[in-house]
């Protein structure tokens, strides 16, 4: 009889622990997202471009660095831990920028995001769109979507560059008449330009000592980038 008690006792008392301790886990404390109670989650992106305009401005000339920035901050206002992915959305440039951040309750994440252009390219504006968007919020994906995004301008900027040959690099004059020296100016920079025709002043006074005259019958031209190269003319007097 003993013997029986002894073991009806001994399951009692198990089934009391084990009462217990599923009542204990369920008085632990959860972070329900759904919950009223809980913020929901959220990112607040900010992005500035370093120069003084606004926008970015990358140089693409012979030389140049060919990269501008954005400084941005990313931020967690709620008492979570949030990790956050970036996109980084711009046409006919490439980019670099992290992928993904994981912020914790209440702080924040400074990063840049950085364009680069090839040399050389025309001289463009593009539009560059940063976006963050929560993906794990308390380590689980998040109830709502929660993202924030900053658009800014991308400016390639204007470069000149010119060169010119001459069609008759030695010419004979005769006393007393005009010649027209032909030249073939090309533009060699990423835009159109202005291009103003005119001898050096060494080479100038030079000639005019001897009796020279020059006179340009067109002294600047337009010339956009890409074309064919522009004929321009010199007139020069030989003296009598």
């Amino acid at each position: 009889k003993y013997q029986v008690v002894s073991r009806y006792t001994t399951n009692v008392s198990r089934n009391t622990l084990l009462v217990f301790l599923i009542c204990f886990c369920l008085a632990l404390p959860l972070i329900d997202l759904t919950s009223a109670q809980v913020p929901t989650p959220s990112v607040e992106l900010e992005c500035d471009a370093v120069n003084p305009s606004g926008t970015l401005q990358i140089h693409v000339g012979p030389g140049a660095t060919l990269i501008d920035y954005a400084d941005c901050t990313a931020t967690n206002p709620n008492a979570y831990t949030e990790k956050i992915s970036i996109e980084v959305t711009i046409e006919g440039l490439s980019y670099s920028a992290p992928g993904e951040l994981t912020i914790g309750p209440n702080s924040e994440a400074d990063f840049q995001v950085t364009i680069k252009a090839d040399t050389g390219m025309l001289k463009s504006t593009h539009n560059l769109n940063i976006k963050a968007r929560v993906e794990e919020a308390a380590g689980v994906p998040p109830p709502n979507n929660a993202e924030s995004d900053v658009s800014l301008i991308v400016d390639i900027m204007q470069f000149s560059g010119v060169s010119v040959t001459s069609i008759s690099p030695i010419v004979t004059l005769i006393s007393g008449s005009d010649y027209n020296i032909e030249f073939r100016v090309y533009n060699e920079g990423n835009y159109e330009d202005k291009f103003l025709l005119e001898f050096s002043d060494a080479s100038r006074d030079k000639l005019e000592d001897e009796g020279f005259s020059i006179s340009y019958p067109y002294p600047s031209y337009e010339i956009d980038t890409l074309s064919q190269p522009v004929k321009v003319y010199v007139v020069i007097r030989a003296p009598s």
